[in-house]
């Protein structure tokens, strides 16, 4: 507005308002009731429910805040519950941290066993090994041979997979009390997530039916409860999209490792078991080197992995295992497919010498000629590389890190009489083609393949680094 027209305006308004009282109490008040109109607006959503103009996109919102089990998901209202004391402590995203890539969010010791503090003070050596929810059933066969402090790793995907793993582990802690004194559990999900909610009266529910539900289990039925538990919470479209996600096993063995607080670490596959009392024939040699004052701090020692048929009693002694190993009914881990993974071992060495239980002792130094894609189980200090958290999924996660730690100098030795068994023997489906269920199709494969050319790449990194004595 021009500044002489507007001031044509203002001279008769003035006037108006000091000859005319009641014309601008009239207009003050109008103006007023303009204003309270005008913030209400802004106020009300953008497109209302029952509004003539409401978009299939605004539709599409408001159905992903529910589903037909009743969670909540994308948003919290006053009728949702986050925690119920006794079932479901508080997931404090708040305080949680990302990989350096933020694909991942991860929760350090979101449960601490009731022992941890005593153990890694008596212990020199601490199991870590991680899982995604369905596979923590396999941890009670752990426990009966460790008896030394674990850091597991677990990998959940959704809200519901929250609160089946806090069910699973009261079950856990009520048959097993190794699990409850001596395993600490940290926690990653999908960047993605937010905080984990539920509709008001599901906590309440699983609560008042969960003593029912246990008792229908004896302890020994593990597996049988895990599978409970499954089959109560249905597929989802978005658990279906959840499985497509490549499982970041790397992340997760970098994080079971930090979790240990103890001068050395062994790294393990949850399916993997110990050979009777490892954790206290590693200490008494771990104890047998400091004796001697022998500190190399570029060794890692390799116990050697087999397979058993699971009609097998678990060997007590290598006498036992070598005895099913003659027989058939043991053999190399990954020996009928891709057995150069663990070739490098010499696994009919190790079994043609030291027959007899004893201390701890070195057997031999690694084939160094067949350490190409060696992948072994061993316990080192953390001053080993990490595992390379650019392979997702599966192939080449573990030896691209021994590849790591061969071309900065490692010396990789074989221990003996010490072993790990891995229960069943490994056919073609369960090594090369196993498939998610819900998904159908080759995940592994595909994910191999994937990571195979991440190989390549690393491997060139490597020969640089050490030509240009990085290492």
């Amino acid at each position: 507005m021009e500044p002489i027209f507007a001031l044509s305006l203002s001279i008769p308004v003035r006037l108006a308002f000091r000859n005319f009282p009641l014309i601008t109490l009239i207009l003050t008040v109008t103006l007023m009731w303009l204003m309270v109109i005008h913030q209400e607006k802004q106020g009300q959503p953008e497109f209302d429910s029952s509004s003539d103009f409401n978009t299939d996109e605004h539709r599409q919102a408001q159905d992903l805040e529910k589903d037909t089990n009743g969670f909540i998901f994308t948003s919290f209202s006053s009728e949702s519950r986050c925690t119920l004391q006794g079932l479901l402590p508080e997931l404090p995203f708040s305080r949680s941290r990302f990989d350096n890539k933020r694909i991942i969010r991860i929760f350090d010791y979101v449960r601490t066993g009731k022992s941890w503090e005593n153990l890694v003070n008596q212990y020199s050596i601490c199991l870590a090994t991680q899982s995604s929810l369905d596979r923590i059933k396999h941890i009670p066969e752990l426990l009966k041979t460790w008896r030394g402090p674990v850091s597991l790793a677990v990998y959940i995907t959704n809200e519901e997979e929250w609160l089946m793993l806090n069910l699973y582990i009261r079950f856990l802690e009520r048959c097993y009390p190794s699990f409850g004194n001596q395993v600490s559990i940290h926690l990653a999900v999908p960047s993605s997530l937010d905080q984990f909610c539920f509709k008001e009266g599901v906590l309440e529910k699983w609560e008042a039916n969960q003593a029912t539900i246990e008792n229908k289990y004896q302890c020994h039925e593990v597996h049988d409860f895990m599978n409970l538990l499954i089959s109560t919470f249905p597929i989802t479209e978005k658990a279906k999209l959840a499985l497509k996600e490549v499982y970041p096993q790397n992340h997760m063995r970098n994080i079971a490792r930090k979790g240990c607080a103890t001068d050395w670490t062994f790294s393990t596959d949850i399916d993997i078991i110990p050979s009777e009392g490892l954790a206290e024939n590693l200490q008494e040699f771990y104890d047998s080197l400091k004796e001697n004052r022998i500190n190399c701090e570029k060794c890692a020692y390799v116990i050697p992995t087999f397979e058993l048929e699971e009609t097998q009693p678990f060997p007590k002694t290598k006498r036992e295992l070598i005895a099913c190993y003659e027989s058939g009914a043991a053999r190399q881990f990954h020996g009928k497919y891709y057995s150069t993974a663990h070739n490098a071992t010499n696994f009919p060495l190790w079994a043609s010498t030291n027959l007899e239980d004893g201390p701890v002792t070195l057997s031999h130094n690694v084939t160094s000629s067949q350490t190409f894609l060696y992948e072994p189980f061993y316990v080192s200090s953390d001053l080993i590389p990490p595992f390379d958290e650019r392979f997702l999924g599966y192939g080449f996660t573990r030896n691209s890190q021994f590849q790591a730690a061969f071309y900065a100098g490692w010396n990789f030795t074989v221990l003996t009489p010490v072993f790990n068994i891995h229960p069943g023997l490994q056919t073609h489906k369960t090594v090369i083609s196993p498939k998610k269920e819900g998904v159908g199709k080759n995940v592994r494969k595909e994910q191999t393949s994937r990571n195979y050319q991440i190989f390549k790449k690393v491997l060139k990194e490597m020969k640089l680094k050490q030509a240009e004595g990085i290492f």
